[in-house]
């Protein structure tokens, strides 16, 4: 920022010495030229005035004389001299000032002062000094952010916090774009932000500086993943692979893996992963109980008979989708969603209402979505496991949420520039209760 200021110093001197060009050019001619100038400049007003003068007296006289010789009256010739010394005086007095030189310093100073200030006002109102102050921000809680999104230490990122995370880090990958972790950090924070496509960059570079790291691997599979496309989810299921090469204990891969088989038919595989994987968490944890439900699932459809599924189960499956299968009954929150009274002239002919729960740590995907049409405010939806996006990655399955509503002008749930957004605070579980959601800002 301090090389910015100072190119924009040497800009305005720039443009002031243009200005004081002209006022220094003409200052260079010497003095002695400049009372010479002078000098003759008041010879010949003197002479004017002179032969002013000398036409004046003549009239006079001849006046006297037609009085004498009384050609005219008193009152006449009283008035005709009147009219003599008005005249006179109308000719000589431009002639009488003394010549004064402009004063070009004053001229110069008046205009530099002026032009700075234009300057002033002008970045002021029209400038990015503001964005400018955002970024510096940023990049000072640098240190700080990384700490609380990282370590976990302190207070969750707010949203607004998260987007100056993300581009602190894209402020430091600009002058060290080596940094295969930094550039992991930005693919994390992203896609918490539902960025797919930008995570999905960020992970790609991270993953050619470094592609044996886990975290990397399970959070570059979760991105593509959410992508959704028959060539993400092939990519995904390569590198979760990989990762039970490298970690072949790792429950994050695991169940990653277990999820992505079972979501595509390949049931063989799932309960290979889902059988690996329940040996890690205790009979009473609530993990436990959801694997061995799903080891059931699919033990019935390896078998044939999916009577052992629940109705909606077997509808998904039917359909080549498996939906979420509720892991607590008690997880369900009860979200009303009101408008800020100055956004109400803001919101996007024919937009959109996205509500959902995201886990405040951990992978930064929805765990239970609702859309909606935009009618009048509030608004009242139900968040359960019934609207996960994902097998596996559910409202119960998580220890504490924030709850997001987006009005969207696209009707996508990816955010965008002009939608509306308002965010809950943190609601630990058990998650049947009552949250209020304001939309209050911009994006």
């Amino acid at each position: 920022m301090i090389n910015m200021y100072i190119i924009f110093a040497l800009a305005i001197l720039l443009a002031s010495l243009l200005f004081l060009l002209p006022f220094i050019r003409t200052s260079s001619k010497s003095s002695e030229m400049r009372k010479v100038e002078l000098a003759q400049q008041h010879e010949i007003k003197q002479g004017i005035i002179a032969d002013r003068v000398a036409l004046y007296e003549l009239q006079s006289n001849e006046l006297q004389d037609d009085l004498a010789q009384e050609l005219i009256d008193e009152q006449d010739y009283q008035a005709s001299q009147q009219e003599l010394k008005q005249r006179l005086l109308r000719e000589v007095e431009p002639h009488l000032s003394a010549s004064k030189p402009i004063n070009l310093r004053f001229l110069a100073t008046c205009g530099f002062l002026f032009l700075i200030s234009f300057c002033v006002i002008f970045y002021y109102f029209h400038g990015a000094h503001r964005q400018l102050t955002y970024w510096q921000s940023a990049v000072e809680k640098l240190p700080e952010f990384g700490k609380r999104s990282i370590l976990s230490q302190g207070e969750p990122l707010s949203l607004q916090e998260t987007q100056q995370f993300a581009l602190a880090l894209r402020t430091k990958l600009a002058d060290t774009d080596g940094d295969a972790v930094a550039w992991m950090l930005l693919g994390r924070t992203l896609l918490s932000l539902q960025d797919v496509e930008g995570a999905l960059a960020a992970f790609n570079k991270s993953y050619r500086l470094d592609p044996n790291k886990l975290s990397l691997l399970v959070s570059f599979s979760q991105a593509l993943i959410i992508q959704n496309t028959e060539k993400s989810i092939a990519q995904a299921g390569t590198m979760l692979s990989k990762a039970l090469t490298l970690y072949p204990q790792n429950p994050d891969a695991l169940s990653l893996l277990a999820l992505l088989a079972f979501n595509r038919g390949d049931y063989t595989e799932a309960r290979s992963a889902w059988n690996l994987l329940i040996s890690q968490y205790e009979p009473a944890d609530p993990r436990h109980q959801f694997i061995k439900q799903k080891l059931s699932e699919v033990k019935s459809l390896l078998a044939g008979n999916t009577t052992d599924i629940s109705p909606d189960s077997a509808s998904d499956v039917a359909n080549g989708r498996q939906d979420s299968i509720n892991a607590s009954n008690d997880a369900k929150l009860n979200v009303t969603v009101n408008l800020a009274p100055s956004l109400k002239d803001s919101i996007p002919e024919g937009a959109t209402l996205f509500i959902f729960a995201q886990a405040t740590t951990g992978p930064k995907m929805p765990l239970a979505v609702v859309k909606s049409n935009v009618t009048s405010f509030p608004i009242t939806v139900s968040l359960s496991d019934e609207n996960a996006m994902m097998q596996g990655l559910t409202l119960s399955s998580a220890s504490q949420v924030v709850v997001t509503a987006r009005i969207s002008k696209d009707d996508k749930v990816d955010k965008g520039a002009g939608d509306l957004q308002g965010t809950s605070i943190s609601i630990d579980k058990p998650f049947s209760k009552s949250v209020a959601v304001e939309i209050n800002s911009v994006l």
